[in-house]
């Protein structure tokens, strides 16, 4: 579509959203009323680094997404993905896309500069982005197939294919953070940006230490003096660290929010998300290259248990890859997907495997989450004719265990949000470009056709909303996938030394500090 594409989305999802997080969160809305900045104040985030963070700052060579959460406050990225329902400006305070959807035009902020001094202009957009295409894991990067900067606040992108709306979502994460030209060449270790922050400290698995960038264009929305990410292991040990004040701040897993909740020195902020937990799987290696079998498995899976034992009941069960609140979400198929092991084995009986199958499994060791989840499921799956072989893989070694190494034929995994593009994993999941896919073996003609016409835009989500519907109901009756549940974003803090108060954000592997404060 032509025009501007900063349009909020379906007015009813956005509401839903909003109802959500006030219906959850309000109750801790209060507690900052009349507290003071301390403009001294440092913030200290634990965080499990060894798995959450990669080895290097440099959006084109790093491999762990969940780099994110501390990189996004170092960088700016051309667009900002602080909402489910839509996308605002960043780098790029505007944007128009052609009727084609082949040509993209960025309008850059007037008086924008890196911590370095140097101008975010149009040349070092440019470069910023050839160098992260360079990145086999930025795959959307891949549709850009020249680059015109006509003056220095205009950036023109002609793409080789029409994935406008894909690459407008693309470019509020880690594909479209601009580096300074002064720093491509050593991102990895010093990284300079315009974002809001700037790196004072790294010790690999140990700490990352920023501090305030003075020059940030919209500084007035960063309270905090700086931020030192701490390493403290997922689940009790963060609470624990959290409640002896070792911490201010941390991501709440499902499972400690109980013990959470129930001390009222802390705040908890809840976020609706679109990520949700899953199984992925090898469709080119045996078992899961029989459709069969990968349809019986959809039937292996107890989800109201895994919502029950490992969440709390406090989510909503993922019977299809998108939530009610969704454009995409597929009443037609609302409940076909429970769990129903007599069947399952029928199925497999059928596909030729009366004795059943056996597989591995990997599970991202040291996440508490997938750690009770993992077993769960194996005993869920076994009554059911499957025999999953636990397989844990660390943090630090998932990527090239699971990606280079191929390890396991099914993979615990967490999907992250797609924001308003609905269709993004599909895109990396199922497409001829995608990492994912190539990877695992699932390229899916009939999934990336209904992917194609729906990445045009990012402003038609019912339009793309039905699209996916139709994605969707395949990915189940083919059992390309098998969701899980739905996970909430949630953060913990103490009450007496964070002010603001801190909002969860959108989804896993992000942070959200704006307005966030160390009291007086």
């Amino acid at each position: 579509m032509a025009g501007r594409v900063r349009k909020a989305l379906v007015a009813a999802v956005a509401a839903a959203l909003l109802v959500a997080v006030a219906s959850v969160a309000g109750a801790e809305s209060g507690q900052s009323v009349g507290a003071k900045a301390d403009p001294n104040g440092i913030l200290r985030y634990a965080r499990d680094l060894p798995n959450t963070f990669g080895d290097n700052f440099n959006p084109g060579t790093l491999n762990n997404d969940c780099s994110y959460a501390v990189t996004n406050l170092i960088f700016e990225s051309v667009t900002k993905d602080g909402s489910n329902t839509e996308i605002s400006g960043g780098v790029a305070e505007s944007w128009e896309v052609s009727p084609d959807s082949l040509t993209v035009t960025l309008h850059l902020r007037a008086d924008n500069g890196f911590s370095d001094g140097t101008p975010v202009d149009g040349e070092a957009v440019k470069a910023s982005l050839l160098n992260t295409k360079k990145s086999p894991q930025r795959t959307s990067l891949f549709a850009i197939d020249t680059i015109d900067v006509p003056d220095p606040l205009t950036v023109v992108l002609h793409l080789a294919t029409p994935v406008a709306g894909d690459l407008l979502w693309a470019f509020s994460y880690i594909d479209g953070q601009i580096v300074s030209p002064s720093s491509l060449a050593d991102a990895e270790e010093h990284p300079i940006g315009s974002g809001p922050f700037l790196l004072t400290g790294f010790e690999a698995g140990q700490s990352i230490t920023l501090e305030v960038n003075e020059t940030y264009h919209d500084a007035k929305k960063y309270k905090l003096h700086g931020v030192e990410f701490v390493q403290v292991g997922q689940g009790p040990q963060a609470v624990t660290a959290l409640k002896s004040d070792e911490v201010d701040m941390i991501d709440l897993r499902p499972e400690d929010f109980p013990a959470v909740k129930a001390d009222p020195s802390l705040g908890i902020s809840v976020t609706p998300s679109l990520d949700y937990s899953l199984i992925q799987l090898r469709q080119d290696t045996a078992p899961f290259d029989n459709e069969e079998v990968r349809a019986a498995l959809e039937f292996a899976v107890d989800r109201k248990a895994i919502n029950k034992v490992v969440y709390n009941n406090q989510n909503e069960i993922a019977d299809q890859p998108f939530p009610k609140v969704s454009a995409a979400h597929n009443k037609s198929i609302e409940g076909d997907y429970s769990y129903k092991p007599k069947k399952a084995k029928a199925m497999l009986e059928a596909a030729g495997f009366p004795d059943g199958v056996s597989f591995d499994m990997v599970m991202p060791a040291g996440a508490p989450t997938f750690e009770r989840m993992a077993p769960l499921l194996k005993n869920q799956m076994a009554k059911a004719g499957f025999d999953a072989t636990i397989i844990p893989v660390a943090g630090g070694e998932y990527f090239s265990e699971v990606f280079g190494k191929k390890t396991g034929q099914a993979v615990l995994s967490l999907a992250l949000t797609n924001g308003p593009a609905s269709w993004n994993n599909f895109q990396s999941n199922y497409s001829q470009t995608g990492f994912v896919a190539n990877a695992f073996g699932s390229v899916r003609p009939d999934i990336e056709e209904l992917v194609v016409d729906a990445r045009t835009t990012i402003d038609d989500p019912e339009g793309s909303g039905e699209l996916m519907q139709q994605a969707g109901a395949l990915v189940m009756e083919k059992g390309y996938e098998v969701p899980l549940v739905f996970e909430q974003s949630m953060v913990a803090y103490s009450k007496d030394r964070v002010g603001g108060p801190p909002k969860a954000p959108i989804g896993a592997c992000r942070s959200n500090l704006e307005g966030v404060f160390i009291k007086k």
